[in-house]
């Protein structure tokens, strides 16, 4: 449960190779997918952040598609003083052991104060052997 005095932010995480047999249902297109969240404290005063994850899909198999659900658990908690900035991707996702390669899901960061929170997503695809850039997005997130 979220306190009502904290901030809360959820951002979609899509990480790693996510393949799919065109003959088949697939939850996102084939390529490699990549996140980036970008977290700053803007004020004046320290913000603790607890980050949660809920895998949805893991090594492309679904496990959160409805009617099943996944839980949101903590992995971390860190502080952010007046005017730091740290930064969440696929990688640190990885490395708390809680995200593998083929992974989407939510990270829910719950904060004691407001922060600006930008996320970058990038999918790469192929064209014979050359790696491309098919869609980069930036997306500003407020706190409801």
């Amino acid at each position: 449960v979220v306190p009502s005095c904290r901030s809360h932010y959820a951002v979609t995480m899509l990480c790693g190779d996510q393949q799919g047999d065109h003959d088949e249902c697939r939850t996102v297109e084939s390529g490699h997918y990549s996140t980036l969240v970008s977290i700053y404290n803007p004020g004046t005063c320290p913000v603790v952040i607890e980050k949660r994850f809920a895998p949805l899909v893991v090594q492309g198999r679904a496990v959160g598609r409805e009617p099943d659900t996944q839980p949101a658990k903590p992995f971390a908690k860190i502080e952010l003083g007046r005017g730091e900035a740290t930064m969440d991707d696929c990688c640190a996702l990885k490395e708390a052991g809680v995200g593998v390669d083929g992974l989407i899901g939510v990270l829910d960061l719950v904060a004691t104060g407001r922060l600006r929170v930008t996320v970058v997503r990038t999918i790469s695809g192929r064209e014979g052997m050359t790696p491309t850039v098919s869609s980069y997005d930036v997306e500003p997130l407020r706190a409801p």
